[in-house]
């Protein structure tokens, strides 16, 4: 009866560590991947609010009549929301990934390979961000300029009829 009761209490065990083991795995390797999807999920944000601030400024541009940049702001918009697409898309699936794994030496090489993709796609959107912080830079140049001679054409006018 002890024989049996031993063996009994032996393949419980077994049982319970066969079933335990797999979740263990696969909450490490999602502690693991949370961090690779939310630098994803924080490029895509950050691209997509100076995204947002160049075409608030293309906005203001426009209501001067400087339109020079409608066609680059719309082709740094359409790029910018195929970057934000892809980026969510990689935190999607990284997160499906980390969560579909059961084993932890799958999920870490898993997570390696997304993490050489993810630096690629920071590269990407590294470039994207400079590309579009310099168009910001020039288009408040040139509406600064366009402002300031604006208040100069009206100091001009002022004078003209203060000397009449």
């Amino acid at each position: 009866m002890k024989k049996l009761a031993t063996t009994v209490f032996a393949v419980i065990c077994t049982y319970m560590l066969c079933f335990s083991l797999p979740a263990y795995a696969n909450e490490k390797c999602i502690n693991y991947a949370k961090p690779l999807a939310s630098s994803a999920r924080l490029l895509a944000k950050s691209i997509e609010a100076t995204t947002e601030a160049l075409v608030a400024i293309n906005k203001r541009a426009n209501t001067h009549e400087i339109t020079s940049f409608n066609d680059t702001v719309e082709a740094a918009q359409k790029r910018s929301e195929q970057m934000v697409r892809d980026l969510n898309e990689k935190q999607q699936h990284i997160m499906e990934r980390a969560e579909s794994t059961t084993d932890y030496t799958i999920c870490k090489q898993d997570m390696q390979d997304e993490l050489e993709e993810l630096k690629a796609a920071t590269k990407e959107a590294k470039d994207l961000l400079i590309e579009l912080k310099d168009s910001i830079k020039s288009m408040l140049e040139e509406l600064k300029g366009s402002f300031f001679g604006l208040f100069n054409k009206e100091d001009n006018k002022r004078k003209d009829a203060i000397t009449i």
